[in-house]
């Protein structure tokens, strides 16, 4: 079956969040019957938070109450630890700029590859991109600074993107950081799949990548996660994501609005 368009009607009766906090179990179960011996695989799933400072607010509340200037008293002691019977205030440091910002916590929505046998070392990752992954600058710059830190780890990392809305292409991004681009991905489409691992030739770091650009209506492809140098097992995209629509009762595609 065809890729889904999950931010319109009529699935927009699930919330995103549904499917992708499933789609990495569903992916854990499908890499089950074919991680080697001593590799084990576990999806992880942080819904994230944003904490909202609302500068009017906070001048409001702060009119109302007695302003804090100093902490309580504590009891001052001696170098031997014995107490000297005397106190000391501490006043309260006031900072040089308050501002009125957003500081979001992305979700998280992965699948975590392990080898055993090397103490629970992390081998590969792969990333779920959700809304909050690229609806701003910094998350943007942080997501592409977590998955090029994986890579210079030796961790290889697949980015699965069905998320067309916002519209940008993390993984362009990714390889804007390191000064190369992806001829596949000129024009930036915001759907797309790509495995990548980074892997060492003659004393030089090479970028190995493995792109897709999906379409909604088109099937997903399968894509290799990189054990190690010269191991790898294949993440069929699209059983996975056919299965976890099917176990969430997602409508086939054929129901979609044209």
């Amino acid at each position: 079956m065809p890729l889904r368009d999950h931010l319109i009607r009529p699935f927009n009766f699930l919330p995103f969040e549904g499917v992708h906090g499933a789609w990495p179990t569903v992916m854990v179960y499908q890499l089950f019957g074919k991680l080697p011996p001593g590799y084990s695989a576990a999806p992880q799933v942080g819904l994230g938070t944003s904490l909202e400072f609302d500068l009017a607010a906070y001048a409001d509340e702060s009119a109302e109450r007695p302003r804090a200037t100093e902490l309580p008293e504590w009891s001052a002691q001696d170098s031997d630890g014995a107490g000297s019977g005397g106190t000391a205030t501490l006043a309260r440091p006031e900072p040089s700029l308050t501002l009125a910002c957003v500081m979001p916590e992305p979700a998280e929505y992965e699948v975590r590859i392990c080898n055993a046998a090397l103490g629970r070392k992390l081998v590969a990752v792969v990333e779920i991109v959700s809304p909050s992954n690229k609806d701003r600058p910094g998350s943007r710059r942080a997501f592409v600074a977590k998955c090029a830190a994986l890579l210079q780890s030796g961790v290889s990392v697949a980015i699965v993107d069905i998320c067309g809305t916002p519209d940008f292409n993390i993984y362009s991004e990714l390889l804007a950081w390191v000064g190369r681009s992806d001829p596949t991905m000129a024009d930036n489409p915001p759907l797309y799949a790509v495995a990548c691992r980074a892997c060492k030739a003659r004393r030089k770091t090479r970028l190995e990548n493995w792109a897709h650009v999906l379409a909604v209506g088109k099937p997903l492809p399968a894509i290799p996660i990189w054990l190690s140098d010269d191991l790898w097992v294949t993440l069929d995209l699209e059983a996975s994501n056919e299965e976890t629509c099917r176990l969430l009762n997602v409508p086939p595609f054929s129901t979609s609005p044209s």
